[in-house]
């Protein structure tokens, strides 16, 4: 199995982004109709039946840490400001199985209502010591992607691209081009 299948594409921003023919897993949350119970549905393909859970970020976290048993190393790629990313951080550092994180920079103003938030994750990442990266223009990022087998976003990108992804923190001796 190469490494492109265990990219994770986390909630509504990375959904509207990333291409309908990219590898990788895209997970979704859609709240259902009763109001009052607070559970939606949580989908990690299109193929796979939909989990029945409550919209909170310690629920959601148990259903992420439930799929990432099975797997050895995860790319999340989604933006902090949504819940369903939070939780799939902090279940990925709680079991373990991140091996980098690339945040879509938060849409309008949303990334100035949520800093601390966002500040408070990536502190969590960078004590983890996980390799995190923002992107702040996803759709050059998508235009790159292509898949092989390096590990971090000099090389997946190439050249052309590096600026596109500005490292955040994770990785000790990364130098970053600002």
């Amino acid at each position: 199995m190469s490494e492109i299948s265990n990219w994770w594409f986390i909630g509504n921003h990375a959904s509207a982004i990333v291409k309908e023919d990219q590898p990788g897993t895209k997970v979704n949350y859609c709240l259902s109709q009763e109001i009052e119970d607070n559970h939606g549905s949580l989908s990690f393909s299109p193929t796979d039946t939909a989990d029945r859970v409550a919209y909170t970020t310690e629920a959601l976290r148990n259903a992420f840490e439930e799929r990432m048993k099975s797997q050895s190393e995860v790319l999340l790629m989604g933006d902090i400001s949504e819940r369903l990313m939070e939780a799939a951080i902090r279940a990925g550092v709680s079991s373990r199985s991140l091996k980098s994180v690339y945040i879509l920079y938060p849409v309008g103003m949303v990334a100035h209502d949520c800093r601390k938030e966002m500040s408070e994750i990536i502190l969590t990442l960078k004590k983890a010591q996980v390799p995190t990266f923002l992107i702040r223009e996803p759709a050059a990022f998508f235009d790159s992607f292509e898949p092989n087998s390096s590990s971090f976003v000099e090389k997946r990108l190439g050249e052309n691209h590096r600026g596109v992804a500005e490292y955040l923190c994770g990785i000790h001796g990364v130098v970053s081009n600002q």
